[in-house]
């Protein structure tokens, strides 16, 4: 019964990575950023904030040293109704002329983020999450790269400063998520225009009617909203910025619980876009792309349960019925467990030793191009990251998935 389902999901890997690979093959390159442009458009860097009172100060002061016109930009910050000290903290950068502090009640991300559309009269608004760190020339590069051509241009996000084995797996994710993202640009497929820092031509943003502030990714449904309008969304590969990763299994959890749940409600609000040739590559590869990524991680995650589940039960099965008695304990050696290794090898069949090579072999190919692409060594974190990316981060993917359908469906209250 698995076999079939097996080939299949082989086939969607190899082919989703194949394609992608094609894709970067038949351009030659990952499309350089633009170096540059003679006059650069106004500008306003809007920070929402909810409870950001450990970050907040070092996101305003990495905005202030952006290396941009300075009569060309300012900064607004958006306190969200927060309950803590994050208002005090941004209060403190209020002398500064380019420095204007929002205080409302809180209304989830995408409100805030109106708040401060609507107070900016700039040509160009930069979206920053309140936990990240600007560098120099990332907004440069990202005005560059829009042009006339973009209404919105994603940013090149990496983890700052990762101390523990989950950041770590988290800096390997993102470096990955860079590479794909730019070939994503290359064919006018990106998905989202990532929360940490985007930017985003003011007229058309309002057009679209503004960010949804009744959802859980204003970030990727406006980035659906503009390419449903038939706007493009570019990406710049060298404008960095660096997000603060969540440090313990319960932040992550809690990230990733939004992100998945929000990336569902997308698609479904946006399912007419699904296989829609009007909407290019988005249409026809990447939405499709994602969604199938997204069950092949919840069949990865069944069938590994299946596969170690089984032995167990029909242990338990067969030791109810004839008890301890019947077994007779031997001391263990290294020749009894390579034995049992072994014939636990033997056991498996053909088809799950391809479908585990391919997994692992286009993980590889795609953690090879990446760390080429972005000139970032993936082992300067240690080898265990990139090993537990490889190897266990489908599973994690699969538990997280599979979490937030089981929620929609028993219709557990969505939280921001």
């Amino acid at each position: 019964m698995l076999e079939p389902v097996m080939w299949v999901l082989y086939a969607i890997v190899l082919y989703i990575t194949f394609f992608l690979l094609v894709t970067l093959f038949d351009k030659g390159h990952i499309k350089p950023d633009r170096k540059g442009i003679n006059e650069y458009p106004s500008l306003s860097l809007i920070i929402p904030a909810y409870n950001e009172e450990e970050t907040i100060a070092m996101t305003i002061d990495s905005a202030l040293d952006i290396n941009y016109p300075r009569d060309k930009y300012d900064i607004i910050v958006v306190n969200d109704g927060s309950t803590d000290s994050t208002l005090e903290e941004a209060k403190k950068f209020e002398e500064n002329e380019n420095v204007t502090i929002i205080d409302k009640e809180n209304g989830g991300k995408g409100s805030a983020l109106n708040a401060g559309v609507r107070e900016s009269d700039s040509e160009v608004v930069a979206c920053v999450d309140a936990d990240s760190i600007l560098q120099e020339d990332s907004l440069k590069h990202m005005v560059a790269e829009m042009g006339d051509e973009y209404a919105g241009v994603a940013s090149a996000m990496k983890v700052y400063r990762p101390d523990n084995m989950l950041q770590k797996l988290q800096w390997v994710e993102y470096i990955v998520g860079i590479f794909t993202r730019n070939i994503m640009g290359l064919m006018n497929a990106i998905h989202v225009t990532p929360g940490p820092l985007s930017v985003y031509d003011r007229e058309k943003i309002i057009e679209v009617g503004m960010f949804d502030e009744d959802s859980l990714v204003e970030d990727q449904e406006i980035c659906f909203r503009l390419q449903e309008e038939h706007y493009k969304i570019g990406h710049a590969s060298h404008a960095e910025v660096y997000t603060v990763a969540p440090s313990t299994w319960e932040e992550f959890k809690a990230q990733r619980y939004r992100w998945y749940r929000g990336s569902l409600e997308t698609a479904i609000q946006y399912k007419h876009m699904l296989f829609n040739r009007d909407y290019g590559d988005l249409g026809m590869f990447a939405v499709p792309a994602k969604l199938a990524q997204t069950f092949l991680s919840l069949v990865v995650l069944f069938i590994t349960l299946y596969m170690f589940g089984r032995p167990l039960v029909e242990f338990l099965v067969e030791f109810a019925k004839i008890g301890w008695y019947v077994f007779q304990f031997e001391p263990l050696t290294l020749s009894s467990l390579a034995n049992q290794i072994y014939w636990s090898l033997i056991s498996i069949r053909y088809t799950t030793f391809f479908f585990i090579a391919a997994l692992f072999g286009t993980s590889i190919t795609m953690a090879y191009f990446a760390s080429k692409h972005t000139k970032e060594n993936l082992l300067k974190q240690g080898i265990l990251p990139v090993a537990a990316y490889l190897g266990f981060f489908v599973f994690i993917n699969g538990y997280l998935w599979l979490k937030v359908i089981v929620s929609m469906l028993k219709g557990t209250e969505r939280t921001w």
